[in-house]
């Protein structure tokens, strides 16, 4: 009994680190009108002006209280409560800036201004004698080697407002019949988007959703029968948004409807916030499936700033649905997305600033090629390395966030002791690895399909996916096959193999040294070097089999400190005076 128990046990765990970190391995598709013919001119990175906008987190974008952000409105700019810090850091020099202008410098040195002279067309001049004070700023490595491996509560009084709030909560109402031809609304609480749980399963409570903070893309799993009673298309019929602020009126915006199929991309219907879903699509367990089951949920607002507030004037819910079996364990994938009424939908959400954070996502993808132009197909969820301790062609990854290690990662693959002798005797697994890095995914009108593995990483952060100069190769992803050593009879086992990849990426700071930004300036990928054996004791034939694993980690090195030279560059004022030419008189001129 004790042992049951155990074996219940220990198959729960595995089962959920198996779901755990799920993604959809997706790439970005590439605006190819804009790309150009001709490698462009390289970034300079050897500058004191970069990331002067840190908090600007999303590029094309208005992020709210970022008052540097040049994607925000001066109207927009107005609604903010604060402005967030604007620079890592702050030389010991202060610049003058003009009263009354859109951008001023929020810096973490100065935080509050405790004296304001006032002046008119005044000339400011910048002094200093201290070799501090000089404009230092990092230099960028020439050669970079291979490293060696050795929420706060708001006490102040609750106003009426006949709008939004930036960063505020979206009150989600549903229109119910009640009577014959008689209807009301009721409130389904703070509009919320599901998350995946430790396991990888999909919480629908998840993370509440503030205004003009887009989400980009959230996932999670679930079985096909809790996809359908969970997640049905009716869940998502007669939706409104109000503004959950003290009013006493209150504005309903409707929630458009539009279901699209999965597969093909084909618009199926539309519906509006009055009408019912057509019983067609409604989501139902029939027998092994769940038809018409929700995969993917991407909801679009739109939003006008004024001098009245904020307003939300449009708001769409894209449906995908498929069939699925009701058993088998499906991905789901959320996205909320924020706009302007005048700005172009994005579908690529990526940081305004070059450095990258702590734990944020790891921007990669592959080189790609179209009538004559080069392009980087980015991966949706960044950087990953296969995951969940199970089949290798399952497509589980596990995304890596900047300056987190992965020490051991991986899957498994089931060979035959046949199997394992032609690895033996052929040209090792080399051909094996490079297909489970590669990705197989169902086609999407939305999301190109992977088939290549990940072999460029972005230098910063806020790099275009048209520029290749702004992605670093991964050096070594090129590996060839090695010689196995000849096949061990009595031991079972192949040895001298590739079994796994260890992925290493080296960082240095660029930009001034009062405001760091940490980039990558070079990737490596070093193949694993193991052995695999026949474990079966019941079966000593040819087709006894063995479960192998691959195994993947990663790090993150700083660059050699020798390396990281600095450079000083002193700040020449302009001049006070014009200069004068011969023809004007100057009373001070010696004659003669």
């Amino acid at each position: 009994m004790h042992v049951l128990r155990y074996i219940i046990l220990y198959n729960i765990v595995l089962l959920a680190l198996f779901w755990a970190n799920a993604e959809n391995p997706v790439s970005y598709p590439i605006d190819w009108e804009g790309s150009s013919s001709t490698f462009p001119d390289s970034r300079n990175l050897e500058s004191s002006y970069l990331g002067e906008c840190v908090c600007d987190m999303t590029w094309g974008v208005c992020d709210p209280n970022c008052c540097c952000d040049t994607d925000c409105t001066v109207e927009e700019k107005q609604k903010f409560l604060f402005c967030l810090q604007e620079t890592v850091g702050s030389s010991s020099m202060d610049y003058c800036y003009e009263k009354q202008q859109d951008e001023k410098v929020t810096r973490s040195s100065r935080r509050y201004l405790d004296r304001a002279n006032v002046g008119s067309s005044a000339v400011c001049i910048v002094r200093s004698n201290n070799l501090e004070d000089l404009n230092s700023f990092f230099v960028l490595p020439k050669e970079v080697p291979k490293p060696r491996e050795k929420k706060s509560i708001d006490w102040s009084e609750r106003k009426e407002s006949n709008g939004y709030e930036v960063n505020g909560d979206l009150l989600l109402m549903k229109r119910i019949e009640v009577g014959e031809s008689l209807y009301e609304m009721r409130s389904m609480g703070l509009f919320r988007i599901p998350t995946g749980s430790r396991g990888g399963y999909c919480n629908p409570e998840g993370r509440r959703v503030r205004f003009m903070n887009p989400i980009d893309t959230t996932s999670c799993v679930l079985p096909g029968e809790r996809v359908c009673t969970l997640f049905s298309t009716s869940t998502y019929a007669n939706l409104f948004f109000v503004s959950p602020g003290y009013s006493s009126s209150k504005i309903f915006t409707p929630i458009q409807l539009r279901i699209f199929n999965h597969t093909s991309g084909k618009l199926l219907a539309e519906v509006d916030s009055n009408s019912s879903i057509p019983e067609v699509y409604s989501s139902v367990v029939n027998g092994d499936s769940c038809q018409n089951g929700v995969v993917r949920v991407q909801t679009v607002l739109f939003y006008k700033s004024n001098d009245n507030g904020l307003s939300l004037i449009n708001a769409t819910t894209n449906l995908y649905i498929n069939n699925i079996n009701r058993e088998a364990i499906f991905p789901m994938s959320f996205q909320i997305k924020f706009f302007r009424s005048v700005a172009a939908i994005k579908l690529n959400y990526f940081s305004g600033t070059p450095g990258y954070f702590e734990g944020s996502r790891l921007r990669a993808g592959t080189l790609v090629e179209k009538s004559g132009k080069t392009a980087i197909l980015e991966r949706v969820s960044g950087f990953s390395v296969p995951s969940g301790g199970r089949s290798c062609y399952k497509n589980k990854y596990r995304t890596v966030g900047f300056l987190y290690d992965i020490l051991s990662s991986g899957c498994t693959i089931d060979f035959s002791e046949l199997e394992l002798r032609d690895i033996c005797s052929g040209g090792g697994t080399t051909k094996i690895l490079r297909s489970i890095l590669s990705i197989n995914v169902e086609h999407s009108t939305d999301f190109d399909g992977q088939t290549k593995p990940i072999e460029y990483v972005a230098r910063t952060n806020d790099a275009l996916t048209n520029d290749t100069t702004s992605w670093i190769k991964i050096d070594g992803m090129n590996f060839s096959d090695t010689t196995p050593d000849p096949y061990d009879p009595v031991k079972r086992k192949c040895s001298n193999i590739y079994v796994g990849l260890h992925y290493s990426f080296v960082l240095s700071k660029v930009g001034a040294e009062s405001n760091p930004q940490d980039i990558i300036v070079a990737a490596f990928a070093d193949p694993i070097i193991g052995s695999w054996r026949i474990r079966n004791t019941r079966n000593f034939g040819e087709n006894a089999k063995s479960t192998q694993h691959f195994l993947f980690s990663v790090s993150f090195k700083w660059i050699d400190s020798d390396l990281q030279k600095k450079r000083r560059r002193r700040v020449i004022a302009p001049p006070i005076l014009p200069r004068l030419d011969e023809t004007v008189l100057y009373p001070f001129k010696a004659p003669g």
